[in-house]
């Protein structure tokens, strides 16, 4: 996979901006290894220009120099192994910058002091605003940089990046976490030199190289070691020119695509807009159908679904997918019922009245605004932390859930997680039934899972809470309403908790929602099901088609299947 196959899917592999990274990494990969550029039989080897370099530092003498075998690599023609060293004539430098102190520094001086800050990755950044004066510079022997002085950043990030200095109106040095290379000589191209400490390959060596933990960094010694490939003179060049003539196109083709991705946005806004603005089913149908036929415009990754998601769990919610039926029991007379089965079982409560100014939006026919806890039977916090320890938890035991344990609508055991027939009898309040709803205390608010057959008789767990609703209420519409952002900001607010927040049970019960007829409850889940699993289908494909240019974009920067440099 070389440069053939670059040029051929060039277009292709730039959808992102982190693809146009991806892409230069590629392309100065190819670079350092010979495979951009034609190697000319006539261009003077670099073994020549190395003998060169070594006079100019040793009195004119020259210098066998014996190739190490680096694993087996193998150079292009005319290339040879060397360290930057190898690259620094006799009048060239190679040095960290210069040991530089606050008390060192005066806003008036007329000297720069460039920082880490300043070295990007490729490009030489122009942010600081640092200064001391010329006596001080002197004073202190710095390094005073020129143009075309390559500045490696010792530390990160990313760590070992290189920029060439362009020059200054003012004098400039450097601090002591920039390394400085100035080779000194015609023999060697600095621009190559930096696209070469900025291929993957070295920049891959000096993370192999670097020290330290939390501040990590590359020391100039370890810098010296790392071998680079390096062509002749004539080819150097040629490199440059074909690596600056191939990031002009990936610059135009990210700044077309971030173009289009803001046009994109907002047609995507638009859709989504219009589509929530529906006030019947026939519109909806008319705005879904128009996204359905634009989706390749409209969505082009999979982070697009999300909010198309959300909109039709939002619509679903105040009615707006489904019909009212001539058959269908008012949510009115629906909770007559409900407070009868209440009433059978002994449980009274009083339930706060709910405002006009609490209510968002205009109710459908035949629906009434209820608060959750008009419709649950039992809300349960899981055990205190006091009644159930690390020390319970045994091996082919009970599955205890915990919000860690729900993933995309389902409850996911984990081995680490179950108790013994012992501690659940000791907690046996906390023992799920079929067509229970365990909602997660903790982190993502608004996630639950229904208790199916399968986990009956598993523990409801400390991050948990478990609700049991009313048999003449949906359990599926009440976890799609839990999904809604309408529900979960409003869950968000009644949180408590300083260091963790955990969704207040009292909140949760005073929650504020519209209840549809029982029947209209059943149509909308299956409306929203069918909707969904659409949604689906579609991420599928997108991130196949993501899944596709990723290894693209991998075959490209692995240079798999040659070498030529067409």
């Amino acid at each position: 996979m070389t440069m053939s196959l670059l040029l051929e899917h060039f277009d292709d592999l730039l959808i992102t901006p982190e693809n146009a990274e991806q892409l230069n990494r590629a392309i100065l990969s190819m670079a350092a290894n010979g495979k951009l550029t034609l190697q000319n039989p006539n261009d003077e080897p670099a073994s020549e220009l190395l003998k060169r370099i070594y006079a100019t530092k040793h009195d004119g003498a020259s210098k066998e120099k014996s190739e190490k075998k680096k694993e087996a690599q193998e150079l292009p023609h005319g290339w040879a192994f060397a360290t930057i060293g190898d690259l620094v004539s006799q009048n060239g430098v190679f040095i960290d910058g210069d040991w530089v102190e606050s008390k060192d520094q005066d806003p008036e001086g007329e000297v720069r002091l460039t920082q880490l800050a300043d070295v990007g990755d490729g490009i030489y950044r122009n942010r600081s605003n640092r200064f001391m004066t010329q006596e001080k510079a002197n004073k202190l022997s710095c390094t005073f940089l020129e143009p075309n002085d390559i500045l490696i950043a010792r530390m990160p990030d990313p760590l070992g990046r290189a920029c060439l200095f362009p020059g200054d109106p003012k004098p400039c040095v450097t601090v002591v976490d920039v390394c400085v290379v100035r080779v000194g000589t015609d023999d060697i191209d600095s621009k190559w030199l930096m696209y070469a400490i900025n291929s993957p390959d070295f920049r891959t060596s000096i993370y192999n190289l670097k020290t330290g933990t939390t501040r990590q960094r590359i020391s100039r010694g370890n810098l010296s070691t790392l071998p680079l490939k390096v062509p002749p003179i004539a080819e150097q060049k040629r490199i440059v020119a074909r690596v600056e003539e191939l990031f002009v196109q990936t610059r135009a083709l990210a700044k077309e695509l971030e173009h289009s991705q803001i046009e994109l946005d907002g047609l995507n806004k638009s859709a989504l807009s219009h589509l929530l603005a529906s006030e019947t089913p026939e519109e909806f149908d008319q705005h879904w159908d128009f996204i359905a036929e634009h989706f390749d415009l409209l969505f082009q990754t999979p982070e697009h679904i999300a909010p198309l998601r959300q909109s039709i769990l939002e619509l679903a919610v105040r009615g707006k997918l489904t019909h009212r039926e001539a058959g269908d029991e008012s949510a009115k007379e629906l909770l007559k019922r409900i407070s009868e089965e209440k009433a059978n079982i002994g449980k009274k409560e009083t339930i706060a009245p709910i405002k006009d100014d609490e209510e968002p939006f205009d109710l459908p026919t035949a629906w009434e605004w209820v608060r959750l806890k008009q419709i649950t039977i039992d809300l349960q916090t899981g055990p205190f932390g006091s009644n159930l320890h690390k020390s319970d938890y045994v091996a082919n035991g009970i599955p205890v859930v915990n919000p860690v344990n729900m993933r995309d609508g389902k409850i996911v055991p984990l081995a680490e997680m179950m108790i013994s027939e012992k501690t659940r009898e000791r907690l046996s309040q906390y023992i799920l039934e079929e067509g229970d709803l365990v909602l997660a205390r903790r982190g993502e608010i608004g996630r639950c899972v229904l208790v199916t057959e399968k986990e009956r008789g598993w523990l409801c767990g400390t991050g948990s809470l478990r609700m049991k609703l009313s048999e003449n209420i949906s359990k599926g519409f009440i976890v799609l309403l839990l999904k809604t952002d309408f529900a979960r900001s409003r869950l968000t607010k009644e949180t408590v908790g300083i260091t963790m927040s955990n969704m207040s049970q009292t909140g949760l019960e005073n929650l504020i929602f519209a209840l549809p007829p029982l029947a209209e409850q059943e149509r909308i889940v299956k409306r929203v099901e069918q909707l969904l699993s659409l949604c689906d289908a579609m991420e599928a494909r997108l991130h196949s088609a993501e899944e596709e240019r990723g290894r693209l974009v991998h075959a490209v920067m692995a240079g798999v299947g040659g070498s030529d440099g067409e």
